[in-house]
């Protein structure tokens, strides 16, 4: 039985590499129990029992309320289903939703029949005001952060400010069943847990939210406070990797320095995989504290190129070019550190040349770093908020209306469609094409498939150096071969279609 029912809705899609904590929700949990809360997560991914689970928790206990989490996508869609399941079973339970779509859109949001408040921003503070408001039954216009409906219309309060990172409680772990998501994300051979170290980044790319979600503005725990909870992972949960979830880590490279000391120091062992940093910064650093990352056990860093074309990548406001994305590969190279480069493609700016540049500049970078790790090429998703989504309705893209509208909004999709269909066509090829182009992802145990998938791997790296791809016969194959590769995976890993 539990005062607030928080749940992280399923993204739509297997979980190929690893089931991500759902540290969302576990962050908002933290603080409510804090307080003397009772609180109960339901993660739909790979729970077939979900929907049970949820009626009878609100069967069991009438809950304060029930919390949504979600991202811009499919995850609304799960959201929607979670929300339409308190409505029938317990329908007056306030359904209250948050995470970064419901904060750039909260009019929006709150306007569906299964929203009731939406918490604007950082929920960590927000949520504990507004679970003691509900429970005295007093109104919510004295809470900051929050956008509701009250006698019919809508009602905003004023924006919170940031939180201070070191003055919140670690995620409620416990609340869930570690093993779950205790796994090895992709080529690292480590049992790891995600660690958010650092919120928002300074810089400006038009596709990214937290321009206006973090209003370009960087915050961090403590170097000290960071190594302290990579112990106390280690100690609690026995993992020999963190993944770092921050946007971008390097932002202080002092701090850098300070916690690779402390992980030198303290002889954690721990693997540090995923520490997000951009290129230009790459280059930016001096051979000690590569060193120094080597020895801390920053085993890989994670670089967003997003396209090979340095038009693009002036138009996104990347403020990097393909020049330094090719120095930093060989600076990463040189010290032994592996880095895993991010593409997308569908910009509504982008030429058909450009998509291919993109490709023939993942495949050069993988010809100079074969260690090197190479994302699939992501289509654009247009948040709302950004100035890429500008760019697209500017071209012609009618954004959705609702809350509804946006389930389809997501990286898995062509989002914008002004394209004539020879490009639309080479955009879905190199989507499925990139799939094949490092050929070190490609896991299974059917020997067939994986040295059909590494045969492919060489074609496409052809493809990709000589810009051929006007004949494609093999594409059919191909696709059969990734849907058996990502259900192997998933299978591999207990996972289902979320």
């Amino acid at each position: 039985m539990a005062d607030v029912i928080l749940v992280f809705p399923s993204t739509g899609i297997a979980s190929g590499q690893y089931r991500m904590l759902p540290l969302s929700v576990l962050m908002l949990a933290a603080p409510l129990e804090a307080h003397g809360y009772s609180v109960r997560i339901i993660d739909q991914r790979g729970n077939p029992a979900w929907r049970q689970e949820l009626k009878d928790e609100l069967a069991a206990q009438r809950p304060v309320m029930v919390g949504i989490s979600s991202m811009t996508g499919q995850q609304i869609g799960g959201g929607l289903s979670a929300a339409r399941v308190v409505r029938d079973a317990a329908p007056g339970v306030p359904i209250v939703w948050g995470g970064v779509h419901p904060s750039l859109l909260p009019e929006e949001t709150v306007a569906h029949d299964l929203v009731d408040v939406v918490v604007v921003g950082e929920g960590e503070v927000t949520v504990v005001e507004l679970v003691g408001a509900l429970r005295a039954g007093t109104s919510l216009s004295k809470v900051a952060g929050l956008c509701f409906k009250e006698n019919g219309r809508v009602t905003r309060t004023p924006d919170r400010p940031f939180a201070d990172l070191a003055s919140l409680p670690e995620p409620a772990y416990h609340l869930v069943d570690i093993e779950r998501y205790r796994v090895a994300p992709l080529l690292t051979g480590e049992k790891s847990l995600p660690l958010l170290t650092s919120r928002g980044c300074p810089f400006r790319c038009t596709y990214c939210y937290n321009v206006r979600f973090n209003h370009r503005t960087w915050r961090a725990l403590p170097a000290g406070e960071v190594v302290r909870r990579m112990r106390s992972m280690k100690e609690r949960f026995g993992i020999s990797g963190v993944l770092l979830l921050d946007d971008n880590f390097f932002c202080n490279l002092g701090r850098v320095r300070e916690v690779c000391r402390l992980l030198i120091e303290q002889r954690l062992g721990l693997a540090v995989h995923n520490a997000n940093c951009r290129a230009d910064t790459v280059v930016r650093l001096d051979d000690e504290l590569l060193g120094l990352l080597k020895k801390a056990g920053f085993t890989q860093i994670l670089i967003g190129v997003e396209s090979g074309s340095p038009g693009v990548l002036e138009r996104m406001k990347k403020d990097i070019t393909p020049d330094q994305v090719l120095e930093a590969n060989r600076i990463l190279r040189k010290h032994g550190i592996k880095p895993y480069y991010t593409f997308m493609a569908g910009f509504p700016y982008e030429t058909a040349a450009d998509v291919r540049t993109t490709l023939a500049f993942m495949s050069r970078l993988l010809d100079e770093n074969p260690d090197a790790v190479l994302s699939r090429l992501s289509l654009i998703a247009p948040y709302p908020g950004t100035e890429l989504l500008d760019d697209c309705v500017a071209a012609g893209l009618r954004p959705p209306a609702d809350l509804e509208g946006w389930v389809q909004c997501g990286h898995a999709n062509l989002n914008f469609r002004g394209f004539d269909r020879k490009h639309t066509a080479l955009l879905h090829k190199a989507q499925l094409i990139s799939f094949f182009l490092d050929r070190k992802k490609i896991e299974m145990n059917n020997r067939i498939l994986r040295s059909v998938a590494t045969l492919y791997s060489r074609v496409v790296r052809a493809r990709a150096r000589r810009d051929f791809y006007a004949c494609m016969p093999e594409l059919v194959l191909a696709r059969g071969v990734q849907k058996a590769l990502v259900a192997f995976r998933a299978l591999r890993r207990g996972d289902s279609m979320d």
